[in-house]
């Protein structure tokens, strides 16, 4: 429940509310996390007039502002086809239009495709005050319970990765209900596994090395999946299918 709305203008102001302990004071993006929040009262920052929904290329690099929305995302002419394709297991069109980056990166759990993606790309996220980068992979295991009164401004990773991915799902535009995701950067391969789970996985490693390792990466993580009722022989054969699909892109 929305107990009092700020609309700042600038992002010392918006700081300054957000730190705040008492009373709890929320970021508002495009409301479409906020609104799954339970009845406790809470106040609202609105970002709108910040800023931080550009989209730009920096040398080799993508950055994307944390307003940035979905669908804004999946219109700009330099995105990535396979972050476009993502953002189709994001939502409807309408709620890609108010759905922003940031606010689904940080509510993502194991079944965001998009969030897998992002994360695969090895992406750094930008948090004021100080400017400070934290990986969003590192943000993940260990920074989420740090971010309060902080907040997310910009997300930028490597343009020039390769990234991949194969998916399995009831129909063609539901949620995946298991994923693979693969990123190249030079001799550096990273694999990032979700879906019907809590939490992604993810598996560094290089191009060389031996697949044993990847094996047994995999065999560890199908106890997150044990919740979506998915059997641990279809889980190991599923995954080794989209496996020799993404070998075979």
């Amino acid at each position: 429940m929305i107990t009092e709305y700020h609309r700042p203008t600038n992002l010392l102001e918006a700081l300054k509310l957000l730190s705040r302990k008492d009373p709890v004071t929320v970021p508002l993006g495009g409301g479409t996390i906020l609104s799954r929040f339970s009845n406790d009262p809470v106040e609202v920052v609105d970002l709108q007039l910040l800023n931080l929904n550009q989209i730009s290329k920096k040398c080799e690099f993508l950055s994307i502002g944390a307003t940035t929305t979905l669908q804004a995302l999946m219109d700009y002419s330099d995105t990535p086809v396979c972050i476009k394709d993502s953002l189709l297991f994001e939502g409807t069109h309408n709620l890609r239009q108010v759905a922003t980056v940031g606010g689904t990166l940080i509510s993502a759990k194991g079944d965001s495709l998009f969030s897998a993606i992002i994360l695969a790309c090895n992406a750094e996220m930008q948090w004021e005050p100080g400017s400070q980068e934290v990986l969003y992979e590192k943000w993940l295991r260990i920074s989420k319970s740090q971010s309060q009164g902080r907040l997310l401004v910009e997300i930028h990773f490597l343009f020039e990765s390769v990234v991949k991915f194969e998916k399995v799902s009831i129909t063609p535009r539901s949620k995946p209900d298991l994923f693979v995701v693969k990123a190249i950067q030079g001799k550096q391969v990273r694999y990032v596994l979700g879906g019907k789970c809590n939490s992604f996985h993810v598996y560094n490693g290089n191009l060389i090395e031996k697949p044993q390792k990847l094996t047994e990466f995999l065999k560890n993580a199908y106890s997150d999946f044990i919740q979506s009722k998915m059997t641990e022989p279809y889980f190991d054969s599923t995954v080794n299918i989209l496996l020799k699909r993404l070998d075979l892109k």
